[in-house]
């Protein structure tokens, strides 16, 4: 017998320690974990994640009123200028080159005489043809607005002490509205700028029809005064407010 035998080999005895000892056993081999490397966004993306949230960030809330500003393409808010809103008001109310009145066309094919609008007043393409249809429903919206307002006598109480003619018109329209008149949002300052512009009666004295409601005489109101507007198409039956000149919006609504 050798003496090998008595002290075995040092691999040997290891292993005959770890088989009687499963804590010395040798721990199973594990397998390499696979690392995923984030991809950083492009520049591009990062430049489109930064105009969205500054676009949200500087959103502004779109206030309805009675103006003629209005929401286009998006969150884009356009205005209309006073020339272009003469400029619409004076083709819609004249004739075209076949001798038709557009105003009359306008009912029968809408989207026609809109359409030509916005292609002749507008060659570079700014105004559309639904643009200048908004433009003219809010217009003629205000005229019935207005008219209302000028036909209502008051309640008794007077104008108030003040030359301020916008706080004149405030008094006036408190007290239209007191009288449950719609009137919608109409403000002093649109009043003045119709009347300003022309599109609503160029004469303070003209024939009104009034809503009587006191004894009261209404402000800058003659009502025998002879200075009765005209028409564009020679029509004597017209409202009452209406001094024109061809620039003017309404003087056929009322005889529509």
């Amino acid at each position: 017998m050798g003496f090998d035998r008595l002290h075995p080999a040092p691999s040997a005895l290891t292993e005959r320690v770890r088989s009687r000892s499963p804590d010395l056993a040798p721990s199973p081999v594990k397998a390499p974990v696979a690392v995923v490397k984030s991809k950083a966004p492009s520049v591009k993306q990062a430049k489109k994640s930064k105009k969205i949230h500054e676009e949200k960030e500087n959103q502004v809330p779109i206030e309805i009123d009675d103006s003629d500003s209005e929401a286009e393409g998006g969150n884009k808010y356009t205005h209309w200028a006073n020339s272009e809103k003469t400029d619409v008001f004076s083709f819609v109310l004249a004739f075209d080159d076949t001798g038709n009145h557009r105003f009359e066309q306008l009912k029968k094919n809408p989207a026609r005489v809109l359409k030509r609008a916005s292609e002749i007043l507008f060659p570079a393409g700014n105004r559309s043809a639904k643009s200048i249809q908004n433009l003219w429903t809010r217009s003629t919206d205000t005229y019935t607005w207005i008219r209302t307002f000028e036909g209502f006598t008051g309640d008794g109480g007077g104008d108030p002490n003040s030359e301020d003619v916008t706080a004149i018109l405030a008094h006036r329209l408190k007290a239209t509205r007191t009288a449950a008149l719609t009137i919608d949002k109409l403000k002093p300052e649109t009043i003045i700028l119709w009347e300003k512009e022309g599109w609503y009666g160029n004469n303070a004295k003209v024939t009104r029809t009034v809503v009587r409601n006191s004894s009261s005489t209404i402000s800058d109101i003659d009502e025998d005064d002879d200075d009765v507007p005209l028409s564009l198409s020679g029509s004597t039956h017209l409202p009452p407010t209406f001094a024109l000149r061809p620039t003017i919006l309404l003087v056929i609504l009322a005889s529509s």
